[in-house]
């Protein structure tokens, strides 16, 4: 069922906004967001990409995997998967998961907006915050880091010494105002929240949903400008009346400073860093995550155009033994983009064409010369307070890539609005996927 996630969720929406009675029985016409050609290549990639470990007790193949992709400047859901097989769970708007340093540049960012730079410089040495020490993933320490060298080998340390500086509240702030809906900022006494610095590199009480993360990392695309993800355009009546037209909700969550600053780093990351393996044929940024003993793992990038998140793991969070961020979930990632954008001229973040035979430029800063710069170590993981819900980061080992299958690439057509032409059939009572209605080509809307 091409898309069967997506309908369901525009469906659910529709429902909570107009009705039960109007969706199903009023023959309306609900122009979507989705760009059909990239939802294939997203299916494609999450359903040839990801291994099988086993087939759950529900005839679902494991880890599961998800994929949002959003234009950054619309807010429009281009592209969603939320599994692999029919179901009704869906893991890219319904999974809270633990995001590991894909968090991280929540902590960049608020540092940032705080007048810091990618030059300045953080300790990277050992210290205890009560009985909590944090570590890095190779349990090594290197003095002193600029911001930019702890984004690209994706310390631990130096993170949660961003965050102590500037402080977790604001640290959350920033997530919270990127659209991250479910970080439990107030509980009861004794119970757990995510106002601790643990929070700062990925340790949540609850987690992420792909959704929120691709929404958040949208506005690092787009200038530091925040639009929330959108899968309907408009819906029309029978009688040809627009009932609901899609206002974009839009604010400056970040500064436009941060954002280009922070871009940079991200850039780095896949130039040289732990997310090597989501290299593609234009300039991107993005970022690994990996959880404690690999339950999760996400890859987090954008170009100017285009945000995709993909995140991978098991229903029942059983380990995926060697699967870090920078491996399955960069390879889909890899495989996705570079057959969304085949057709899409290159750009630069700063709005300038570039030469495809160009890919990715490395910024370096005085800090990162040559001789200065450490060498890449294997990403960490996030070593947490003890708690239940303790969470660590990720290993960089780039997957090899002998080892990946090659996926045919068709060529996507530009991309243009979809719509549903068929009244909505009332489900039955009790059945588990209601038959998904059909998805019939609309008239463009830019």
């Amino acid at each position: 069922h091409t898309a069967s996630y997506f309908i369901d969720y525009v469906t659910q929406e529709m429902i909570d906004k107009l009705g039960a009675d109007a969706v199903y029985k009023e023959g309306l016409k609900i122009y979507v967001t989705l760009d059909m050609d990239m939802q294939k290549a997203a299916e494609q990639a999450v359903n040839n990409l990801l291994p099988t470990y086993y087939d759950d007790a529900n005839g679902l193949k494991q880890p599961q995997g998800a994929l949002v992709a959003i234009d950054p400047t619309t807010g429009y859901i281009k592209a969603m998967v939320g599994g692999r097989g029919t179901d009704q769970f869906n893991r890219a708007t319904m999974a809270v998961r633990q995001p590991g340093s894909s968090f991280k540049p929540f902590t960049f960012a608020t540092a940032l907006e705080e007048n810091m730079t990618p030059d300045t410089t953080v300790s990277n040495r050992p210290f205890k915050l009560g009985d909590w020490q944090p570590q890095n993933y190779d349990r090594t320490f290197s003095g002193m880091v600029t911001m930019r060298q702890t984004a690209i080998n994706s310390l631990n340390v130096p993170t949660v010494r961003l965050a102590e500086k500037v402080s977790i509240d604001k640290v959350l702030t920033t997530a919270q105002n990127l659209g991250i809906s479910t970080l439990v900022m107030n509980s009861a006494p004794g119970e757990p929240n995510d106002k601790n610095l643990a929070a700062s590199i990925g340790g949540l009480t609850q987690g992420v949903t792909a959704l929120d993360m691709a929404g958040a990392y949208s506005a690092f695309a787009n200038h530091g400008i925040y639009t929330k993800p959108a899968a309907v355009v408009k819906v029309i009546d029978r009688k040809g009346k627009v009932i609901y037209e899609n206002k974009p909700e839009t604010k400056q969550a970040i500064s436009e400073r941060t954002a280009t600053l922070l871009t940079s780093m991200l850039q780095d990351v896949i130039a040289r860093g732990t997310g090597t393996g989501a290299k593609i044929n234009r300039p991107a940024a993005g970022k690994t995550g990996t959880t404690d003993n690999y339950q999760d793992a996400w890859f987090a990038g954008y170009t100017p155009n285009l945000v995709t998140v993909v995140w991978m793991g098991c229903d029942d969070n059983a380990q995926m033994p060697g699967i870090t961020g920078g491996t399955v979930p960069a390879k889909i990632w890899q495989n996705f983009m570079n057959a969304a954008l085949k057709n899409v001229p290159a750009k630069n973040f700063d709005g300038t064409d570039t030469s495809i035979s160009n890919p990715v430029t490395s910024v370096e800063t005085k800090e990162e010369t040559a001789d200065k710069r450490p060498e890449r170590t294997r990403e960490d993981r996030n070593n947490l307070p003890r708690r239940d819900n303790e969470r660590r980061e990720d290993n960089p080992d780039e997957m090899n890539r002998e080892q990946m299958p090659e996926m045919p690439q068709e060529e996507p057509a530009l991309p243009e609005e979809r719509q549903y032409e068929q009244e909505f059939a009332e489900p039955e009572p009790q059945r588990q996927n209601t038959p998904a209605p059909s998805l019939q080509q609309g008239k463009g809307f830019n």
